[in-house]
């Protein structure tokens, strides 16, 4: 142990080992040019850091969508969700251009925020008491300023203009208000209920609170409203004589309704899971349909519309975990078609003038495309979409991701080309993992109404094993996590809606045990692969024997603040197995020594996550992490400072995982595209090699010695005799953070003085953290000659502070390649 008033004394320390993130880059880097902008293979441009993209972002909205809307000329398509207005190509599903909106909620009641006229002008409500025309082909915009006797109405969650622009409906908490193109009021429905509608557990449209939602009919003669005061009613007022005619009685909620083509019925879809058709003259219930759901999840239907030739109604039915739209014949009610492969909740669907084809989007922000006759979807115009599900080999030659059919791709990492795809019948992937020689593939997901885990042969597509267990009683439960052990003999899955994870003989394809962990949702195999770690909602981490499922140690993460949230999202051994760390829901990390539960360091990322995207680098110097805002960070383990960063995905990153080479980073994101990102800094040109400064720069601050790093992995010919030399004449090792720690400030500043002095003059004194990011380069290098040095310094006789540093390198280096230490 270190003695404080012999601060020189050797240090033996059992801290994971620090490396970096280095090595030979994917061909073709960008150029640098403030001009260049790398582009996917679609010709689309790359954020900036991203090498490649899997899946395109072409009709992919960034967030949930709460409604979509067709020009009249069929050439664009308008989604919109949370705060984001975004007009498509039609032709390309390019992106023409996108404006920030109101956030409109999409599960919720009285929400129509798009509208067209006939001459293809957009409407939709804006700040209070504006609306907005868009010009969908160049995204320019004008207000339309209401008058001041309705501007209590603009809380707006709902707008319909008539077919010549010469009327517009207006709805929000307090009401409706009809309005002439100029925003002069013309008439105003009120809405008056007993209480505010505010949110209720038991049906989660009430989300949005009070609302007044209109449609006209579609010669504008008519006007069919429905309010919070009366939301059982359809209320129907002549435009025109600006008085109501008449109320239809709905049996439940009304969710969203639309008129027939002649204009004479109305079709409704309402919360006892139905859709209805009323007359408009009498109110007269003409038929209806309810679906008796097989599950206890909620479930909707929600978004309608018809045909142009009034025979079909396209609906939206999410039930349970069945994402679902169905054709319903107008005439009789009865179903004639199903629409399935929409992977959440569909909200808005929309058909072409022809009636042939049909668009629909909802919470996963996916625009898709189907053909109504055979109820089948059609591909993309150009590109392939993706999804959240995307991970790199350790090994560094491919990754993997899954796209929106749940093929799995195993593509080349220089060029992004498939070297295979893998698919079973009925399965969906939720999880990938590679084992750590590269060898094997795991997938996990579902198979219909089971979870479902399979391993195949990367090199040959070969399934070896698959296993399939029933959900139980949340349909919702799938694969959160997925993790092999060394040689890839053994896989552990862990399942948050079960509360358990499973312990897998990939040989044998039995199952080893079932480990019950309260809302466990992340799960590590140690590097030796005797050890399996399980964390998650329930604040515990875990160690089993990963021999027979026996329960070794567990610990209790406690919070250091009252309002800090430590469930935890997942949990990752270090490469060496010395240490673990947790990821948490209040935007902290934790690294644990395994052993004891010691905490070695915490920091907060000052980012939410929503998922258990965190990572290791190969050697286990850094750690990344991705966030709920789409931000990928990369920290220095000692410090817990952060070296690099970039805005990766639109909305919550999902995975985060290093390629072997320690200069590259896969990402999944749930706006459902992944990327391969460029791990060096972006504003690093060349740089001379100065022996001195670079080894002076490895014991600086993270941001120095990440940099310095890269310089001396980029000349190996000229670091390894430098490392040499530096290391062979190192007898005593400082740990200046245990030097320092429990001093007083004045002592602080003497004892880190004196320190750099010493080591300054004296060559067989260094700092832990220099020797630490020295032994781990040369395992990044991996040259002959390093490996001949590490050997070396392994054997050091006596043994000194480095050795054991050096000898935990060369094992992680045996790990790596399939070999036992």
């Amino acid at each position: 142990m270190h003695n404080k008033q012999g601060y020189c004394l050797a240090i033996l320390f059992i801290l994971s080992q620090f490396q970096f993130l280095l090595s030979k880059l994917p061909a073709q880097l960008p150029e640098k040019s403030e001009s260049s902008v790398r582009v996917d293979s679609i010709g689309d441009p790359l954020p900036p850091h991203a090498l490649m993209r899997f899946g395109t972002k072409r009709f992919q909205h960034p967030s949930s969508v709460a409604e979509i809307a067709l020009s009249p000329d069929e050439r664009t398509i308008v989604s919109v969700g949370e705060s984001h207005l975004i007009a498509w190509d039609v032709s390309t599903g390019a992106e023409k251009w996108r404006a920030t909106v109101p956030h409109f909620p999409s599960a919720a009641y009285g929400v129509h925020v798009l509208a067209f006229d006939d001459l293809g002008v957009l409407y939709t409500p804006s700040d209070p008491g504006i609306l907005t025309k868009w010009d969908v082909e160049t995204g320019a915009s004008t207000q339309v300023i209401l008058d001041s006797t309705v501007q209590e109405f603009m809380d707006s969650k709902s707008v319909d203009v008539v077919a010549d622009g010469s009327k517009i409906a207006v709805g929000g908490a307090e009401g409706l208000v009809v309005c002439d193109a100029g925003g002069k009021s013309l008439f105003e429905i009120r809405n008056n209920p007993a209480m505010p509608l505010g949110f209720q557990g038991s049906d989660r449209l009430t989300f949005g609170g009070d609302y007044c939602s209109g449609l006209f009919s579609p010669d504008g003669r008519l006007l069919a409203v429905v309010a919070s005061d009366s939301p059982q009613e359809l209320q129907i007022w002549n435009v025109d004589e600006q008085r109501e005619i008449r109320r239809i009685a709905a049996s439940e909620r009304i969710v969203r309704f639309a008129f027939a083509p002649n204009g004479t019925e109305i079709a409704v879809t309402e919360r006892d899971i139905s859709t209805r058709k009323y007359s408009v003259e009498t109110g007269k219930r003409l038929w209806e349909n309810v679906i008796e759901p097989n599950t206890t999840a909620e479930c909707y239907t929600c978004g309608l519309c018809y045909s142009p030739d009034g025979q079909s109604i396209a609906i939206c039915t999410p039930i349970g975990n069945h994402y679902d739209m169905r054709l319903y014949s107008a005439e009789s009610g009865n179903e004639t078609g199903r629409f399935i492969g929409s992977k959440w909740k569909p909200w808005s669907v929309v058909f072409t003038r022809d009636g042939k084809t049909l668009y629909s989007s909802g919470w996963e922000g996916t625009i898709r495309l189907w053909e109504v006759e055979q109820q089948k979807q059609l591909d993309l115009p150009v590109g392939v979409r993706g999804s959240a599900v995307a991970v790199a080999s350790p090994v560094g030659n491919y990754a993997a991701y899954v796209d929106d059919k749940d093929i799995i791709h195993v593509a080349q990492l220089t060029n992004g080309t498939d070297a295979r795809k893998l698919k079973l019948p009925g399965t969906q992937y939720s999880q990938l993992a590679f084992s750590p020689n590269g060898q094997l593939l795991a997938g996990g997901g579902t198979e219909g109404e089971n979870v479902h885990v399979a391993v195949w042969e990367v090199e040959t597509g070969e399934l070896l094993q698959r296993w399939s267990w029933p959900k139980g009683r949340d349909p919702h439960s799938h694969v959160e996590s997925l993790s092999f052990g060394p040689e890839g003999k053994q896989l552990a899955a862990a399942v948050f809606r079960q509360s358990k994870a499973y312990l897998l003989n990939v040989e044998t394809g039995k199952q080893v045990a079932a480990l019950p962990h309260l809302q466990v949702y992340g799960l590590s195999m140690s590097p030796r692969g005797d050890v399996l770690a399980t964390a998650g909602w329930d604040k515990v981490i875990r160690l089993w024997s990963t021999k027979d499922g026996s329960l070794l140690k567990e610990h209790t993460v406690t919070s250091e603040l009252n309002a800090a949230d430590v469930r935890m999202y997942t949990v990752c051994f270090s490469p060496s197995g010395s240490s673990l760390s947790t990821l948490h829901m209040d935007g902290s990390v934790r690294i644990w020594n395994s052993s004891d539960f010691t905490k070695q360091q915490q920091f907060a990322t000052l980012r939410g996550f929503g998922y258990g995207a965190m990572a290791y680098s190969p050697i286990g110097d850094l750690l990344a992490t991705g966030s709920a805002d789409g931000n990928i960070d990369v920290w220095d383990i000692i410090s817990g400072e952060k070296v690099w960063s970039a805005k990766a995905h639109d909305s919550y990153v999902y995975t985060a995982t290093f390629g072997a080479d320690n200069a590259t980073l896969v990402s999944g994101g749930d706006d459902l595209v992944g990327y391969v990102w460029n791990l060096r800094p972006d504003d690093m040109e060349p740089e001379e090699f100065v022996a001195e400064e670079l080894w002076k720069d490895l014991s600086g601050n993270a941001s120095s010695a990440y940099r310095a790093m890269w310089t001396l992995h980029d000349h190996p010919e000229q670091s390894v005799p430098l490392l040499r030399e530096r290391l062979s004449k190192v007898q005593t090792v400082i740990d200046l953070p245990e030097v320092l720690a429990d001093l007083p400030e004045e002592e602080v500043e003497r004892r880190t003085r004196l320190t750099q002095m010493l080591v300054e003059k004296d060559d067989s004194t260094e700092y832990a953290v220099t020797i630490r990011r020295a032994v781990s380069l040369l395992q990044q290098i991996d040259s002959a000659e390093a490996r001949k040095l590490l050997t070396t310094l392994a054997k050091s006789n006596p043994p000194n502070a480095i050795s054991p540093l050096a000898q935990q390198a060369l094992d992680q280096i045996r790990l790596r390649e399939g070999q036992r230490p």
